[in-house]
């Protein structure tokens, strides 16, 4: 649930609602136009490593700075 008052993003589950930052920073939602949606790529990953090699899809600069959900959580692109 997002506060838009705020700027604040809360985890609403089971009932309960707690501040949730991994999500943005400093505590501030930033805002960015439409970008393209991916359902079908697959990922894999190397235990211990912060690597992620990506299947079905080309990847590119514009990619950097987005988030990627990969075993329950998102994950920020910080390279390609």
């Amino acid at each position: 649930m997002i506060d838009s008052a705020k700027g604040a993003i809360y985890k609403v589950q089971d009932g309960s609602k707690t501040l949730d930052f991994s999500l943005h920073d400093e505590g501030y939602i930033r805002l960015e136009p439409f970008w393209r949606r991916y359902d079908n790529i697959t990922a894999e990953t190397t235990e211990g490593s912060a690597d992620v090699t990506l299947g079905n899809c080309d990847p590119d600069a514009s990619f950097v700075g987005k988030y990627l959900r990969i075993d329950g959580g998102w994950k920020r692109i910080e390279a390609i």
